[in-house]
C-alpha cells in the first residue's frame, strides 16, 4: 500500500476491523485464494457468472490445491438467491461463495 488515502492510513495504524481476514470470517490466506466483486449484484449478468465460474475453476486447477472462494457484494439482498442459483448452474457450488454486507467508504479503503 503506497498512501494516499487517510482512512485506509488510520485503520492500518489502528489495527482496526478490516485489516485482517479473520475481521471480516474469511478464509485464511493459507487455506483459499479469495478472489472479490463488489459490483452491485445486477452487473453480475449471466455472461459476467460465466466467466467467474470460468475463473474459479481455472484457479482451482492451480497444483497447490488450495479453495477457491469469490467475495460478493450482498446488495441487493434480493438478488442473492437468484446469484446463488445461477452460480450453481455454471458449476459454482454454494460453499466458494462468500457474501459481505455493505460498509461504509472508511472500512472498504
Amino acid at each position: 500500500y503506497n498512501g494516499g488515502y487517510p482512512e485506509v492510513e488510520e485503520a492500518l495504524r489502528s489495527g482496526g476491523r478490516g485489516t485482517h481476514r479473520a475481521d471480516w470470517n474469511l478464509p485464511d490466506a493459507t487455506d483459499a485464494i479469495l478472489l472479490a466483486n463488489f459490483n452491485q449484484l445486477y452487473k453480475n449478468d449471466p455472461a459476467i457468472l460465466s466467466l467467474w465460474a470460468r475463473i474459479l475453476e481455472a484457479v482451482s486447477a492451480r497444483p497447490d490445491r488450495r479453495e477457491v472462494k469469490m467475495w460478493l457484494l450482498k446488495f441487493p439482498r434480493m438478488a442473492v438467491r437468484r446469484v446463488e442459483k445461477e452460480a450453481r448452474a455454471r458449476g459454482i457450488a454454494d460453499q466458494q461463495l462468500l457474501w459481505s454486507e455493505r460498509v461504509g467508504k472508511e472500512a472498504h479503503l
